[in-house]
């Protein structure tokens, strides 16, 4: 079992690398939207088989409904920058920006309120309803996503962001081939946008289809080879597909780009453990508690690496820890299991 285990569909994508703010870094608005009128006779978009000349689908001719939004807890990124008097906002660009801070802050309902009100202030305009789309997202509402997505397809089809956010949204309803084909088109409009990999890649792991997912991840790594989430996900890939040195030289990479994240030595503690390579597994396994002393997980694995070595009281004292957390209840029985054993002499 990885240690970071293939999450859920929805996590799993990387929503929360689909999670744009509307202001870039330096505070300044993101981008221009090009004006396409809705074609009238366009309907609803419905799951397809994946095959030559098939399109994604197109907007439907009325605006998303407003039903009220719950407030479930999601990750997301930093906060957007509130509008302040230095900052060149129009009245259109700080109704998105105050939408999106508010999603940040998990105030959803007003989040949406701000955001509906900028696609009314400029309904030709993409920006608003791709993030409106993207608190869907947050809140799981998927259809309402990928009519907002459609409408932000029609008016800018030049942006990779709505058709990458309208994959997430199909593949988190298992609509896995409307999602593959909006993740090409979003690699088909914008080659360098890595999310769009990442998500496709994802995919494929998910439907254990290993080899294409890392072709995929490669293509992402090309482009952006600091990004420790491509070696993250190539090791997944390599894991699942049985390639235990090759996840082991993608989770290295990892933390070679990203020495100070805690991910990267979780996933190869555990390849070392699986190798039976417990020293190494012990190093790894300390160096994320040194950096997330609340991984009750890392204390199971090193836990069981200790007994493995014939360390009978570090493994106890490990697994005391991962015993005494009430989050996950299999390896909360399987370390007080383990811990009777060392008692008892087994």
């Amino acid at each position: 079992m990885m240690f970071r285990k293939l999450l859920p569909i929805l996590a799993l994508l990387l929503l929360a690398n689909f999670l744009v703010s509307a202001c870039g870094s330096n505070g300044e608005f993101a981008g221009e939207v090009t004006e396409i009128a809705i074609d009238p006779n366009v309907s609803d978009p419905e799951e397809t088989d994946a095959g030559a000349g098939l399109q994604p689908t197109q907007p439907p001719t009325t605006p998303t409904p407003m039903p009220e939004p719950t407030t479930a807890p999601v990750e997301v990124s930093e906060p957007t920058p509130i509008p302040s008097p230095t900052m060149t906002f129009t009245p259109y660009e700080a109704l998105v920006a105050q939408g999106v801070n508010l999603a940040q802050e998990e105030k959803f309902t007003e989040a949406l309120a701000s955001l509906t009100e900028a696609t009314r202030m400029e309904p030709n305009n993409a920006e608003a309803f791709i993030q409106r789309g993207r608190v869907y997202l947050m809140q799981n509402m998927f259809e309402q996503a990928i009519t907002d997505f459609n409408f932000a397809i029609n008016f800018d089809p030049s942006d990779p962001r709505g058709y990458n956010g309208r994959g997430v949204a199909y593949a988190a309803q298992e609509s896995f081939n409307q999602a593959i084909l909006d993740f090409n088109k979003a690699i088909e409009v914008a080659p360098d946008f890595v999310d769009a990999y990442f998500n496709l890649g994802l995919v494929y792991l998910n439907r254990q289809e290993y080899d294409l997912a890392i072709e995929v991840f490669n293509k992402a790594i090309e482009i952006n080879p600091i990004d420790p989430e491509g070696y993250y996900n190539r090791g997944n890939a390599y894991y699942l597909s049985g390639d235990l040195e090759s996840a082991l030289s993608d989770f290295t990479q990892e933390i070679e780009v990203a020495p100070d994240g805690a991910a990267g030595y979780q996933s190869r503690g555990l390849i070392y453990f699986e190798m039976e390579m417990f020293e190494e597994a012990v190093a790894d396994f300390t160096k994320v508690i040194e950096l997330q002393p609340e991984n009750y997980e890392a204390y199971f694995y090193r836990g069981l690496s200790y007994i493995s070595l014939g360390e009978n009281e570090k493994a106890i004292a490990d697994l005391e820890v991962a015993a005494a957390q009430e989050i996950d209840a299999e390896i909360k029985l399987r370390a007080r299991e383990e811990i009777d054993k060392l008692r008892s002499g087994q």
